[in-house]
């Protein structure tokens, strides 16, 4: 049973801040739930301000209303607050005071605001960016409750919804089709159907069409700049000019023989909420900018799998090389092959210095990877803008505040934000579907739903990943994953066929060890390794004895018929599935062999050095040099701060290990290069 310490009074409701239900249920760990109305707002004040009076009273209503309809029960109360409040920040962050006046096309843009606000946030340190199934869908669904209970509102009075939000859709569908996020699972990749289509389209755009809207955008600024301020002479130039945009020929494309773009006449486009709007030739040129954009971060995204906010966050250098800084390329280990690597700051969890592999070419040829051309299309089409916004600005993205043409003023200039990339690349995407594929303007904006700028990161792991299962390690390198568990279930997710390929590799991984084990070349620390070398003899004599034309063969054939897998991670590899009672992570690995498996709810680089499963391997060396200079750090940092301690700090332990494994490692490989 449920009590509702609260009045029934609206008035009561409107004027009170807090609201608190009894919950007289046994074994709850809280007896009553308190509902806070009077939550800080942006910008100041409370929701409870006599400002926010009238959609204060529309939310209050939708709770007490779900309530009496067994809609909600208490115990998914603060689920729904969150939700509510997320809601009256972006509608009064729209200047929005009333649901009446919120529109299905606004629901969309509710999602973009949610997404921003957990996903890509900003450089906060810490943020949690946990966008899961279960977050989206709890703070979508009372949208659709609100519009469930339209006949309730109108009855009191009290204006409501003025249609279903999301086009009608169930807050479900949305969660798994529009926003990819699956029960149970992670964030799934862009369809096939839409991701490579549109990555097809984005490179073309930057490869044949960049140079036409350089000079396209050089022609209209110097024209523009020769104008009148002011008068029919004005309107008389900017006729001359549109002549002059229509006449422009743009550049052919090898493959087709066809134009890459249209010739810019007048035209109408579909917008998202389904308007017709007209495009002036002047106009078009604004939009060639735009779509330059889009295609750049697509290129960028899709190729590389940075986050928004660690693609906005790329800063440019005013030197004859503006991307200096950005991209170094380092020469590979055996001297053959250049890797592009794109330098930034990622914010996720901590402000961090990040550095990601953008492609290769063999030495001494000139081809420039797909990212390395995005960026510096980037550079350049946005190169006129940034010298107009002055101040030194050494933004990489810049965004027009104007609606229809170029920014004429530097505060027309403004910060690029991660909801932005998302509307640039959904509106490049409506444009191809409909000008390249017939697809009607209401179906392409439907399927550009599906375009959020973090599943290309998913897509770009998928990819890899079906390429080649063995580049599982370098991605999760690639994208700094502390665990495997982040690669694995995150980015691979529940696909049967990634998930057989990922299974292989553990088994390839354990039988490559193996080997060298039986040969006398293991290079390792940890642990595991006294334990290995002291059954060397046997391993050797096991794997001999098995079927197969080669060494590895045989090796593969004792690790399947055995389970003897290795987990393999950024710090340390694992040999639960050999030593399954000796897991420090998880007592009960031994119990069941489908339990074999590292608890990474509870797996540490300090926990697994100590583990009689661990093994380090030279491929961790990276890691545990970085934490060993991070700690050292620390250390000094507290001697001069000074103060009194008993026995070592946490830093001061961590430095010591940390010497300790690379210490074995150096030694192991000085022995195995002797031999």
């Amino acid at each position: 049973m449920v009590t509702i310490r609260k009045s029934k009074k609206p008035d009561d409701e409107v004027a009170s801040g807090d609201w608190t239900f009894a919950r007289d249920i046994e074994g709850q760990q809280n007896e009553k739930v308190i509902l806070d109305w009077s939550f800080e707002l942006p910008g100041g004040g409370r929701f409870t301000d006599q400002a926010h009076a009238t959609l204060h009273q529309q939310m209050t209503f939708y709770l007490r209303s779900a309530l009496d309809n067994g809609v909600l029960s208490v115990g998914s109360l603060p689920a729904t607050m969150m939700s509510i409040r997320e809601i009256a920040v972006y509608m009064i962050r729209r200047k929005i005071d009333s649901l009446i006046s919120l529109t299905s096309l606004h629901s969309w843009d509710f999602i973009d605001h949610l997404e921003n606000q957990y996903l890509e946030g900003s450089f906060d340190e810490g943020r949690p960016r946990d966008w899961s199934y279960a977050t989206a869908y709890k703070l979508l669904r009372p949208l659709a409750q609100i519009y469930e209970l339209k006949a309730k509102y109108k009855e009191a009075g009290i204006d409501c919804l003025p249609e279903p939000p999301f086009d009608g859709k169930s807050a479900n569908r949305v969660v798994e089709i529009d926003l990819g996020l699956k029960k149970g699972g992670g964030l799934a990749p862009i369809p096939d159907d839409v991701a490579v289509p549109l990555l097809s389209r984005a490179w073309e755009w930057i490869r044949y069409g960049l140079d036409d809207v350089i000079k396209i955008q050089n022609h209209f600024l110097q024209r523009r700049s020769q104008m009148p301020e002011r008068g029919p002479a004005r309107v008389k130039a900017f006729e001359q000019l549109s002549e002059e945009l229509r006449d422009y020929k743009m550049a052919i494309v090898p493959d087709t023989g066809q134009p890459w773009h249209a010739p810019l006449h007048p035209r109408t486009r579909v917008d998202e909420e389904g308007a017709v709007v007209e495009v002036s030739t002047v106009q078009s040129v604004r939009r060639l900018v735009m779509n330059t954009i889009a295609a750049a971060t697509i290129c960028i995204q899709g190729c590389v799998g940075l986050r928004s906010h660690e693609l906005i966050g790329l800063k440019i250098s005013h030197v004859n090389d503006p991307l200096d800084g950005i991209v170094t390329i380092h020469q590979s280990s055996d001297g053959l092959m250049d890797i592009f690597m794109i330098n930034g700051v990622s914010a996720k969890g901590k402000k961090t210095d990040h550095a990601w592999t953008a492609g290769l070419r063999p030495c001494g040829t000139d081809y420039e990877p797909i990212p390395i051309a995005a960026l510096k299309a980037l550079c350049r089409v946005l190169e006129p803008w940034r010298l107009l916004k002055g101040e030194g600005t050494k933004d990489l993205l810049l965004s027009f505040s104007e609606a229809k043409s170029l920014p004429s003023h530097a505060k027309h200039l403004g910060r690029f934000t991660a909801m932005r990339i998302a509307a640039l690349q959904r509106e490049f995407a409506a444009e191809l579907l409909v000008s390249k594929y017939g697809l009607s303007a209401q179906d392409a904006w439907h399927r550009t739903r599906s375009i959020r700028p973090l599943r290309w990161r998913k897509t770009f792991a998928h990819y890899i990943y079906r390429t080649k299962p063995a580049l599982l390690g370098a991605l999760r390198d690639h994208y700094r994953h502390m665990s495997e568990r982040i690669t694995e279930s995150g980015y691979i997710g529940s696909d049967a066929a990634l998930l057989e390929d990922l299974q292989g590799e553990r088994t390839l991984e354990a039988a490559q060890f193996f080997l060298e084990v039986m040969t006398g070349h293991a290079v390792a620390a940890g642990p595991a390794k006294k334990l290995i070398a002291k059954h060397a003899n046997e391993l050797a004599s096991s794997i001999n004895s098995m079927d197969g034309d080669t060494a590895i063969d045989k090796a593969l054939a004792l690790v399947k018929i055995s389970g003897f897998e290795m987990w393999t991670g950024t710090y340390a590899s694992c040999l639960i599935n050999i030593l399954p009672a000796e897991s420090a992570c998880n007592p009960h690995a031994d119990l069941l062999t489908g339990w074999r498996q590292p608890d990474f709810g509870i797996r540490s680089p300090t926990l697994c050095a100590s583990c009689r499963c661990c093994l380090i391997l030279p491929e961790h060396r990276e890691f545990w040099q970085r934490r060993l200079e991070e700690n050292q750090a620390i250390v000094a940092e507290e001697k001069r701060l000074g103060g009194t301690r008993s026995g070592r700090s946490i830093a001061e332990r961590r430095v010591a290990q940390s010497h300790s494994i690379l210490k074995h490692l150096r030694k192991a490989t000085a022995s195995d290069s002797d031999d």
